[in-house]
């Protein structure tokens, strides 16, 4: 099943695949890296749980396929791209530590199309939004639109500590004794 959108743009491809719709099978060309190297084509697969890449080994041209779980990937990447006409292409990407192993998501030029997807892949892989700057460094992007914090929540919205006061198998009796004293030490250590 595809329900991948690719059509032409001014000069380019416009490539989407939509957050919504599982399973996405769609291939793409990455350009050589190297001398001489040729173009490579990958497909992947995308599903709730993540992605499975094919490609075939460099050296050898064998078919290898890996599974990568959505929490394999360091987050959704922006990357924009000033034109000299004035226009802005943005390319979203689930970002990998490996640059072979990022997958292109979204390419296009308008701007709401862009944010709500990059949210939408954000929420539903559980990673962070990212954006890649002008040296090449993906960021973290303040806004988390999956993660909801109280506006008095100092903690943050990552799990939190207990906030009790005691120990939950303790218990303190105020202003009343058992009766019996434990000492170690000969120290009282509950009375």
């Amino acid at each position: 099943m595809t329900n991948s959108q690719a059509r032409m743009g001014e000069q380019e491809t416009v490539l989407r695949i939509d957050p919504a719709q599982f399973p996405q099978k769609f291939s793409y060309v990455a350009k050589g890296s190297g001398k001489g190297a040729d173009d490579t084509r990958i497909g992947v697969k995308l599903d709730q749980r993540g992605a499975v890449v094919r490609r075939n080994l460099p050296s050898s041209n064998l078919p290898f396929s890996i599974a990568l779980p959505g929490r394999a990937f360091k987050g959704v990447a922006a990357r924009a791209m000033a034109h000299a006409d004035g226009g802005i292409t943005v390319t979203l990407e689930l970002h990998h530590a490996d640059p072979e192993m990022c997958i292109p998501l979204l390419v296009a030029h308008n701007l709401s199309d862009i944010v709500a997807d990059w949210q939408n892949w954000s929420t539903m892989y559980d990673i962070p939004m990212l954006m890649v700057e002008a040296d090449g460094v993906a960021r973290t992007v303040d806004a988390k639109p999956h993660q909801v914090v109280a506006a008095n929540d100092d903690t943050g919205p990552r799990r939190r500590k207990a906030t009790r006061a005691t120990p939950r198998f303790s218990v303190q009796l105020e202003g009343a004794s058992l009766g019996v004293a434990m000492t170690v030490k000969g120290k009282a250590i509950a009375a």
